[in-house]
């Protein structure tokens, strides 16, 4: 998974570099594991307005049969508005780029959102989305995930849904 979500980031960030005025910060972008709670000051010390976190899903039964995009979205009132946005145009594009759109979600966690990096984004005033690009076994997915092709197909889409949100403009 890890390579598959490192290889997606990249194609994301060189996608958006084709946008006027934008400037990509990864928290990682090479094979080197970051803390959840590293991610969440990386954004802050880069002045980020949005984090988004790629990840794939996978099940314990290895299930073939589920399929699909789906975005993690804060539960924060000051961002719930915001970051279902985003999650929307994101999911919106990766359906268009062949994903099934499995919604934009919430999970709440004994102390607010669930997911760590959602919940120590937003504690530094950054909207933050995670985004499960698909399921690693899916019978589907799996074809995508784990093809050149298809990881660039889901990062240019992530892009276009990021895009979108801050109505940015190709140089």
């Amino acid at each position: 998974e890890k390579n598959i979500n490192l290889q997606i980031g990249l194609y994301i960030k060189e996608e958006l570099e084709t946008y006027e005025n934008v400037r990509v910060e990864m928290t990682r972008s090479t094979d080197v594991f970051v803390p959840l709670l590293n991610r969440s000051v990386i954004a802050a010390n880069n002045s980020a307005d949005f984090f988004v976190s790629i990840h794939c899903n996978s099940l314990a039964s290895k299930s073939t049969s589920m399929n699909g995009s789906e975005v993690y979205a804060s539960l924060n009132p000051n961002f719930a508005t915001p970051t279902a946005r985003m999650g929307n145009l994101i999911l919106a594009e990766l359906q268009a780029a062949g994903m099934n759109n499995r919604e934009v979600r919430t999970v709440r966690g004994e102390s607010g959102d669930y997911y760590a990096v959602i919940r120590n984004t937003v504690a530094r005033n950054i909207p933050a989305v995670l985004v499960e690009e698909g399921y690693l076994h899916g019978s589907h997915d799996y074809g995508v995930l784990t093809s050149a092709e298809g990881q660039k197909k889901l990062g240019v889409a992530n892009a276009t849904g990021i895009a979108k949100y801050f109505e940015l403009k190709k140089k």
